[in-house]
């Protein structure tokens, strides 16, 4: 069986956070794919070593350079 540890999360608001909260607990390496990298509810994490990405989600190519690396999205 294999163990995940790097995971991107999409939308870490409501939700995601928790699924952030509980992955940076669990000392996994996450990058948050956010729209706007200065929101205030991200920036926890952000001092919690969660890696912020600004993504355009309307850009595949976008993306898909946020993703390289990442086993679980």
């Amino acid at each position: 069986m294999s163990t995940f540890t790097k995971f991107a999360v999409i939308g870490a608001k409501c939700v995601g956070s928790g699924i952030v909260d509980g992955l940076l607990n669990a000392n996994a390496s996450v990058t948050i794919l956010t729209r706007d990298m200065a929101k205030a509810e991200l920036q926890p994490f952000k001092t919690r070593d969660a890696t912020l990405v600004q993504v355009n989600y309307e850009d595949e190519s976008s993306l898909k350079e946020a993703l390289v690396g990442k086993e679980v999205v």
